[in-house]
This record gives structure tokens, sequence and C-alpha cells, in this order.
């Protein structure tokens, strides 16, 4: 389910669900500019949902608002139904209580753009590392379910590798398997076939696809607007820091509304 200022709520069962991720009324400046203008977003559990703009509509800055790589301004952010606290500093709003976002990063799980492996590291190392240092997992454990989620990206040949010695497509798939290897309830994926030659691209998609089809939790900022159309159960369209339009993506990408989204259609199309 997503609702914006505009929109009223797409979700109409009955059923209780879970609030994977809340947003209400975030902002985020960087200096004099503000590039998040009051977004109200949520994610519930299961939800794939693809946000689409051009650039400098604020896609990536939303996500990196949600794990707190970046502090919002103004705003609330909710993990799996719980608020992340912050408090006024003279300097702006900052994390009230550092073990909450610790706690509540564990939770989450995020693929970059430009794959962001420790290039020091085999690639078996790099799957283990968070879970043995971070979440305190047995290392003969944490080789096993390395090993299991290597096998479903389709590199367990590539183990003791090292991540220079990969494609793009393939230290972008490395990737994916570490974010899985914190076994997160939410994914979030910054644009991760942006960096990748057009040959490259499927692959990526294909394991990303694979896990919407387990029901798994992900919001993903994506200008492959085809994987848009046949993959996310909902789209958001990002224009100037605002949701212009969202919705299933049979409405986004088959009639849209806003005069601002047909043009951005047409022009990635």
């Amino acid at each position: 389910m997503l609702t914006s200022a505009n929109n009223n709520n797409l979700n109409n069962s009955d059923s209780p669900a879970i609030d994977a991720i809340h947003i209400r009324g975030l902002r985020k400046s960087f200096g004099s500019t503000e590039v998040l203008k009051g977004i109200d977003l949520t994610a519930k559990k299961g939800d794939v949902i693809a946000i689409i703009g051009g650039s400098g509509s604020g896609k990536s800055t939303l996500l990196r608002c949600i794990n707190l790589l970046e502090t919002p301004c103004a705003g609330n952010v909710s993990i799996g139904g719980e608020t992340i606290k912050m408090k006024q500093t003279s300097e702006g709003p900052v994390p009230a209580d550092k073990h909450q976002v610790r706690r509540l990063r564990a939770s989450l799980a995020m693929v970059f753009q430009n794959f962001n492996l420790w290039q020091h590291m085999t690639i078996l190392e790099n799957l283990i590392a968070a879970p043995t240092l971070v979440q305190g997992m047995p290392k003969a454990a944490a080789i096993d379910l390395a090993k299991q989620l290597l096998t479903r990206v389709g590199l367990s040949d590539k183990q003791d590798t090292y991540p220079a010695f990969l494609s793009g497509g393939q230290q972008q798939r490395v990737a994916i398997a570490r974010a899985l290897a914190v076994q997160p309830d939410v994914m979030l994926f910054d644009e991760p076939t942006s960096a990748l030659d057009p040959e490259l691209v499927g692959d990526v998609l294909k394991v990303i696809e694979d896990l919407a089809r387990e029901g798994r939790t992900m919001l993903l900022v994506t200008h492959e607007m085809k994987f848009a159309r046949e993959v996310a159960s909902h789209v958001v369209f990002l224009h100037q820091g605002l949701i212009e339009e969202q919705g299933p993506p049979e409405a986004i990408f088959g009639n849209p509304q806003s005069e601002r989204l047909q043009q951005f259609i047409r022009t990635v199309q």
C-alpha cells in the first residue's frame, strides 16, 4: 500500500497488514536546496514498490533517509511499526537512540548502484562479514548460508574470488546475496542496474524478480520501466521532491493522469 497527500489508500483489504515501512511528512534539504518536500509512503509486508522519476527528483535520497544514511530534516519514519526517535540539536534533527537505529537497520538491507563490495575480501568473506560481526551468527552457519545464497544467484564457483575479478553484473549479484545474508525484512535497491553494461542487466533483474515472487518486501529505485511494469505491485512517480502520482503499474503506465508523468513515460519508453 502507498499513500500520498493527494491519494487515497490503495489497499482495500479488511485484514490487518503489517506496515514494513511507514513514512509521513518526510523532508530533506541539503543546504538551501530542499530535495524531499513532504513524502507520505507506506509499504505493507510483501509489497514491491518501484520508485521512478527523473534525475534529481529525490528517489535515492528517499531510500537513504529510510535507513538513515541521510538524516531527515522533518517527518517520521517507522520500520516494522516502530518509529525512529529523533531529537533536535543546534545543527538540526539527529537520531535520539543510536541503539534503536542499529537495531532497526538490521531489518533493512540496501543494494547500491555501484555494488559497494569490500575489495580486499573474497566473495565469501563479503557475505559472512555482517552476519558474523554484526549479528553474531556462528561462522560455520554464516558460511553455509553464504554458499546457499551464492548458488541462488548463480555464483557458487566464485566464493574464493575477489570482486575486482568479476564483471559488473556478477558483482551486483554478489551485492544482492550479501544483502540477503543479513536476512532482512525489507530490501532497498538504489538503481541496481544503472552502472551495468546492457548485456549484464538481465541476470540482475532476474534475481530481483525471483525475490519479488517470493513475497519479499522491496523498495526499488529503477529506470527499467518494463521491469517496474511487470514486477512491481505499486509504482511511485517522484517529481521535484513530491509524489506526483502513484498506483498499480497498469494505471501508472497504461493511464497516467498527470501531465508530468505522461511526459516522463513518453521520454523513457
